[in-house]
């Protein structure tokens, strides 16, 4: 999901007028949060499954050299080392002109994951419960502050309450069940698609 976003534009703006490209995203709005139990073996090992998700993007960014968008990285020009933002949706979205559908889990367990939580966090002491509340809470800000930056072009959250990752594949067999909101996640993927409403829409569970 990650790599979907500095690659929207450019295949939309090969394939139109043709046809009318838009984005999902599937559990790829991560978040540069500050681990809850930093990893030393990031540092010492270099492996990314004990990395946070801005460690990873740095070190990522520095390898890959990555053909991130033009405007993006020309805000991020006079400091190079923030380039690694122009791979993460909240940082991103505003410089996007793709449609863009957004389906991120409010308590990602990949999320967690990167930042020192490692199972669920409800089976694990207060202090890790309240930091999963703050991430949530972190998360769910970025899609309000991201649909304001997006004005009045089709920005979709779609973001129900649950300790999961990802959905559209065969992990979820039954995503047609989820909801958010009262809304199920096909019905909302289907609006979107056709392009009903000009508006930033954020679907969430409480």
């Amino acid at each position: 999901a990650v790599g979907l976003y500095p690659n929207m534009d450019r295949l939309s703006s090969q394939l139109l007028p043709a046809s009318r490209v838009v984005g999902v995203v599937d559990s790829g709005w991560f978040m540069d949060s500050v681990p809850y139990q930093p990893s030393p073996g990031c540092a010492a090992a270099g492996d990314p499954l004990k990395c946070s998700v801005k460690e990873n993007l740095v070190m990522g960014a520095a390898a890959w050299h990555p053909a991130v968008d033009a405007d993006c990285a020309h805000a991020k020009a006079s400091s190079p080392d923030t380039l690694w933002q122009c791979m993460m949706g909240h940082y991103l979205s505003p410089y996007l002109s793709t449609p863009l559908f957004v389906f991120e889990w409010q308590f990602d367990l990949a999320q967690l994951y990167h930042d020192g939580i490692t199972s669920n966090p409800t089976t694990l002491p207060a202090a890790a419960v309240a930091y999963a509340q703050q991430s949530r809470a972190n998360l769910t800000q970025t899609f309000v502050l991201a649909a304001t930056k997006r004005g009045p072009r089709h920005l979709h959250f779609f973001s129900p309450s649950c300790y999961q990752h990802v959905v559209l594949n065969d992990k979820h067999a039954d995503w047609v069940q989820v909801t958010a909101n009262g809304t199920t996640l096909p019905d909302a993927l289907n609006a979107f698609v056709r392009g009903e409403g000009q508006n930033a829409t954020i679907l969430l569970d409480d």
